[in-house]
């Protein structure tokens, strides 16, 4: 799998893929930035919540989830703009 289509545009030397992605997601898609500051904040909520066992655990949990769906939407979108070999 070549992500060079992807690294010509937002990589540097050492860029991997999610980042690559998460770098075109930021640039190219209405909403992108935010949805990734928002997996951050929210991963940082339940990560706490967890460590400290404090009531919340499950819906922080599910926060999550529904936002790793909408970022899997947003680099299917990515992928079908940068064909992946």
């Amino acid at each position: 799998m070549t992500l060079k289509p992807l690294a010509a545009k937002y990589g540097g030397p050492n860029a991997k893929g999610r980042e690559l992605f998460n770098r075109a997601i930021r640039a190219e898609l209405v909403g992108g930035d935010d949805l990734l500051d928002a997996m951050d904040l929210v991963d940082r909520l339940a990560r706490r919540l967890r460590e400290r066992d404090l009531a919340g655990k499950s819906e922080a949990q599910q926060a999550m989830d529904a936002l790793i769906r909408c970022r899997q939407i947003f680099a299917d979108v990515i992928g079908s703009r940068y064909p992946v070999d």
